[in-house]
C-alpha cells in the first residue's frame, strides 16, 4: 500500500494539481474518515449494520423510496413544502428512471432524494464536493466522531472523463450484472433555503443496477449480495478499469493490487489520497484560516459542535 502522506506541507500542493492545465478537468472530492472504508452509499451501511432482511434487489430499492416518501410525508403534515412544484408530491420510484426517460421525472426524483440526505436520511446517493478543502473537513468530522481510530482519505474522480461516455454516465458490467455511476449536480430547488448545501458545493454520484432485462420484475431476481457487491464506487471503478486496461501499468496490465502498492489511481479517472491521522489539528488549522473557527457552519451551532470537535480530536490522538 503507497505511503500515506504524513507532512502538511505535501497536502496542499497534492491538491493544487488537481487546477493545473495539466489535469484539466473536473474533479470531485469525497473525504473518508476511515482510510479502510470503501465509496459506499450510507442507505446500504444502514441496511448492514442494523440487519435488516434484504433478499434481493426489488426489495432494496422499495424500502429506499418508502423511506424518502415517509420522510415527505411527515414535511407536509407539518405544512413544510421545501419544493413549490406540485409534481414533487409525487412517489418516487429508484428503479422508473431504468426504463424511462422522462427527465421531469428524473429531476424530482433527484431533488428529494437529495434533500433527504442532506437532512441525515440515509439514501442511495453518495457526497462529494468541487472543494477538496471541504472534503477534508469532512473526512476530519467523520473521523472524530467514529470509534475506529484509522487513517484519513481523499477520494476523486473526475466527472468529465471521456468513460462517461453517455454524458454523465459510466456503464460497467460484472458478470451477469451491469451497473451504472452516473454523477448529479445536485439542483438549484434542493439548494434554494438549505445554507449548509449552498456552503458544501455539492454532488452526488449514484449507482444503479440491473440485469439485460429492465423490467422490474428481473430486479427480484438480483440477490442482495450482488447489490453489496456493485455499491461500493471504488471497486466497480476498479473493475472497470481492469477490464478495458485504461492505463498501461506493466505487463499484465492493470491490477487491483498495482492500484494500492503503486500510485493509487485509476489513470486520470479517479484517484486515492490518504492522509496520517496525526496531522489532523496542523490541518485543522489551516482549515480555519479558511473557514473561520466556526468551520463550514457560521452560525452558534457551528460553534457548538466545533467545541465537541476539538475535544473528539484531543481524546483520540491522546490514547
Amino acid at each position: 500500500m503507497k505511503k500515506a502522506i504524513d507532512k502538511i506541507e505535501e497536502i496542499f500542493p497534492c491538491l493544487q494539481i488537481y487546477n493545473q492545465d495539466i489535469y484539466s478537468g473536473e474533479w470531485l472530492f469525497r473525504g473518508q474518515g476511515n482510510s479502510k472504508w470503501n465509496v459506499t452509499p450510507s442507505f446500504l451501511r444502514m441496511i448492514k449494520t442494523e440487519n435488516v432482511g434484504i433478499k434481493n434487489l426489488k426489495e432494496f430499492y422499495k424500502l429506499h423510496d418508502s423511506r424518502v416518501d415517509e420522510f415527505f410525508s411527515y414535511l407536509e403534515e407539518h405544512q413544510i413544502q421545501p419544493f413549490q412544484n406540485p409534481k414533487h408530491k409525487y412517489s418516487i420510484s429508484f428503479t422508473s428512471p431504468l426504463g424511462k426517460s422522462n427527465d421531469d421525472f428524473i429531476k424530482i426524483l433527484s431533488d428529494k432524494i437529495s434533500l433527504s440526505q442532506h437532512y441525515g436520511l440515509e439514501t442511495l446517493y453518495v457526497d462529494w464536493t468541487k472543494d477538496p478543502l471541504i472534503a477534508i473537513w469532512f473526512a476530519i468530522e467523520q473521523w472524530a466522531f467514529q470509534s475506529e481510530n484509522e487513517n484519513l482519505v481523499l477520494w476523486m474522480i473526475r466527472r468529465d472523463h471521456h468513460l462517461f461516455s453517455q454524458g454523465t454516465h459510466i456503464p460497467i458490467k460484472v458478470e451477469k450484472y451491469k451497473a451504472t455511476i452516473e454523477i448529479i449536480e445536485e439542483s438549484p430547488t434542493a439548494k434554494k433555503g438549505n445554507k449548509h448545501s449552498t456552503l458544501q458545493k455539492g454532488y452526488f454520484s449514484v449507482v444503479r443496477i440491473w440485469s439485460d432485462d429492465l423490467q422490474e420484475k428481473s430486479l427480484e431476481d438480483i440477490p442482495f449480495e450482488w447489490v453489496e457487491k456493485l455499491s461500493n464506487i471504488d471497486e466497480l471503478l476498479l473493475n472497470r478499469a481492469i477490464a478495458n486496461d485504461i492505463k498501461n501499468y506493466g505487463e499484465g496490465g492493470f491490477t487491483k493490487e498495482l492500484f494500492e502498492e503503486h500510485y493509487q489511481n485509476v489513470g486520470d479517472l479517479f484517484r486515492r489520497v490518504e492522509i496520517d491521522k496525526k496531522l489532523i489539528p496542523e490541518i485543522l488549522n489551516v482549515l480555519r484560516k479558511v473557514f473561520g473557527k466556526a468551520g463550514l457552519y457560521p452560525s452558534m451551532q457551528g460553534c457548538a459542535n466545533n467545541v465537541k470537535l476539538n475535544a473528539k480530536i484531543e481524546n483520540k490522538l491522546c490514547h
